[in-house]
Parts: structure tokens; C-alpha cells; sequence
């Protein structure tokens, strides 16, 4: 806020990209000649929409299921791999409608805390009334699932925690440790190569620039001029045929589950859950697509592709080396 001189004969001309609006209170300036105002700072820039995460507590959701199923026949003409993806980013719309419908999940706790301590003064007043130790208990399991299977469920999952369980009733915890990745893992500034800082935007701009130069760039290699001198060491003919053997279902099948809930097997936001909990309705899909990848060698760029994640070790990385 700002204290602005103000008088009737005085016209203040404000920029277009600022607002300029005055501040009523209850206290009137009578025969001050100073008048408070607020400076607003228009918005230019508009904010990103945030990439497709599943949040693992959906899979709790009764229509979770029902969703799968449906969006998983929609037909696709290609090999399996092509196929799954496609009706991956099909499901997207619908997964982030069951997220929707769940509402605020730390405002839904706030609520269902509030009704339980009502309902629970009632049972202290009265006892013995049978439609209160109803609504009670009722209302505690709502309580319960919000705190535990939801709120504690997405944020164990957002602290990328692996040593405790949903259930442990940590909630504190989780929310600090969200905080901390989230104040850890933002940049501010950053220095480029003719050694100006940039901020804001134009750190994302620096930033690919840099590894596409540094990723997409060619050099000229050696050639290699006996081969046979690169390794010494040779495994058995009998360990070799075994590594080259047929791929089974409950090979794939156990690779897939021995996955934490918590991680994305890929960039599509997907988490190792989703594909757990639907893997009676997709797990014969996803059987497949992998079988034919060890048979054809072909891997889609979809599925290649992975994430490039900048963790600065100290507060302001442009001060560093």
C-alpha cells in the first residue's frame, strides 16, 4: 500500500498496465489532504497448465474401475504399444474428472473434522440416543478415509516418502517434506554462458537451450579396431541362451508390481499404482506390447522419452561454480 497525496483539483494519470484504486476504510480523512490508494500490478503472463499426474487415492474411488473399462475399449489401429499409449492419454480427461470430483482433499479434512467434533459433543450430551452413535460412527469412517486413504495417500505420494505407510497418521510430516522439495527444487536465477543472470521466464529458455545444445550436438568417434580386445571376461553358452529366452507373463507381471505405488515407470504421469489396480482390465495389453517389443526391438518415442529434472544443490545455483 501506498500513501498517495490526494486532492479534488489533482488528477494522477496511471499507466495502462497499472491500477490504480483507492483504499476505504472506516477511518474517513475528514480534513486530511492525503487519501490511501492500492497499487495493482496488471498480470502479463500467463501461468502453465501443470502436466497429467495420477494421484495414487483414485484408485480408491468407486468409479475408478468403471472409467478403465470403458475408456480401455476404445479401439485403436496399430501394434499394441501404439494402442496402449493412445488410450493412456485417452483416460487422461477422465482421471482428472475422479481427481475433480474429490474436491479440495486438506479442505474435505477440515470439514469432516469439524462435523466429527459436533457429533461428537451431541453423543457426550446424550449417550444413550442410538441415532447419534449412528451418525457418529458414520461420520468418524468418513473422517478416517479422508485422512488416511486420501490426504495421507496423496501426500506420501507428492513427498516421494518410501519408508513409511499410508496410515501412519503423518500428515505433518508429509506436508513439510512437500514444502521442502518444492522450496528446494525451484530456480529463481540462473547464470548464462556470457555470464548474465536471467530470472524469471527466460530461466526455462536458458535452460533447453543449453541441453539441446549439449544433447543434440555429433562428434566424431575412433573406430574400434579388434573388438575382441574390449572384453575380457565371457560368460557360459548355457547363461547365454538363458538370457535370450522367451519373456513370460509372470516375469513381466512381477517386474511391473515389484514397482513402488509412488513412482511413474514413465513421462505419461502415470504411477505404478494405476497400473496395479486396473491390471485385470490392461494387464493383458500391457503382456502383450512388452512381448512384442522383445520380439520386433521396437520402442515408441512415447514411451522412450524421459524427464530431465534440474535439483540445485545450493539456494542460488548461479552463485555456484
Amino acid at each position: 500500500m501506498f500513501d498517495w497525496a490526494y486532492t479534488h483539483s489533482l488528477t494522477y494519470v496511471v499507466p495502462p498496465q497499472l491500477t490504480l484504486a483507492p483504499f476505504f476504510s472506516s477511518n474517513a480523512y475528514r480534513t486530511s489532504d492525503h487519501c490511501p490508494a492500492i497499487l495493482k500490478f496488471a498480470q502479463n503472463h500467463k501461468n502453465k497448465p501443470k502436466p497429467f499426474k495420477f494421484s495414487n487415492y483414485i484408485t480408491e474411488h468407486k468409479k475408478f474401475k468403471e472409467a478403465v473399462t470403458e475408456g480401455w475399449k476404445v479401439d485403436f489401429q496399430g501394434h499394441m504399444m501404439f494402442r496402449i499409449t493412445k488410450r493412456l492419454r485417452l483416460l487422461k480427461k477422465e482421471m482428472r474428472k475422479l481427481m475433480v470430483s474429490k474436491g479440495n482433499l486438506h479442505e474435505n479434512v477440515i470439514n469432516l473434522r469439524k462435523d466429527l467434533d459436533e457429533v461428537q459433543a451431541k453423543l457426550d450430551k446424550n449417550p444413550e440416543c442410538r441415532e447419534v452413535r449412528k451418525q457418529e460412527s458414520i461420520t468418524l469412517r468418513k473422517y478416517n478415509d479422508a485422512i488416511i486413504y486420501e490426504e495421507e495417500c496423496f501426500l506420501k505420494q507428492k513427498s516421494k516418502i518410501e519408508w513409511l505407510r499410508v496410515g501412519d497418521s503423518n500428515s505433518r510430516y508429509f506436508h513439510n517434506v512437500v514444502k521442502g522439495r518444492n522450496h528446494r527444487g525451484k530456480i529463481h536465477a540462473i547464470q548464462n554462458q556470457e555470464g548474465t543472470i536471467v530470472e524469471g521466464r527466460e530461466v526455462c529458455t536458458i535452460i533447453t537451450q543449453h541441453f539441446k545444445k549439449f544433447l543434440g550436438s555429433r562428434m566424431t568417434c575412433s573406430p574400434i579396431v579388434d573388438p575382441s580386445t574390449l572384453f575380457t571376461k565371457r560368460i557360459g553358452t548355457d547363461t547365454a541362451a538363458n538370457m535370450v529366452t522367451e519373456v513370460t507373463t509372470e516375469e513381466i507381471r512381477r517386474a511391473i508390481f515389484d514397482i513402488n505405488d509412488s513412482k511413474s515407470p514413465g513421462p505419461d504421469g502415470y504411477s505404478a499404482a494405476f497400473f496395479k489396480q486396473a491390471w485385470d482390465i490392461i494387464g493383458d495389453d500391457v503382456v502383450q506390447a512388452v512381448k512384442d517389443f522383445f520380439h520386433n526391438g521396437r520402442l515408441l518415442k512415447e514411451i522412450n522419452h524421459t524427464i530431465i529434472s534440474l535439483i540445485p544443490k545450493v539456494q542460488t545455483p548461479h552463485e555456484g561454480d
